[in-house]
């Protein structure tokens, strides 16, 4: 379930949702996930989003190691192992 505001941002642009539609779903949860830890911090929150609407946009995939330094958030290596094997998964499906 996309949270009501993130589908509101994502549907602002007809583009952007219609390309958002045709994102895999496990990529989309990942992405909506690693948007969502940052709702108690708006400003990081608002980053990660808008960058995912960008990206949404022009159809393309987040890259995760530029999605990791936008956030301006720390992360231990474990974690961004992590994500870059569940992005990587996506992208042979």
């Amino acid at each position: 379930q996309v949270p009501s505001d993130i589908k509101a941002a994502l549907k602002a642009d007809v583009e952007t949702w219609q390309n958002f539609q045709k994102l895999p779903d496990l990529y989309k949860r990942i992405r909506i996930g690693f948007i969502e830890e940052m709702r108690r911090n708006p400003d990081v929150f608002q980053t990660r989003l808008d960058h995912f609407l960008k990206k949404t946009r022009a159809n393309a995939l987040c890259d995760t190691q530029n999605a990791f330094k936008i956030s301006g958030i720390p992360t231990s290596l474990e974690a961004f192992r992590l994500d870059a094997q569940l992005c990587a998964f996506v992208l042979t499906q």
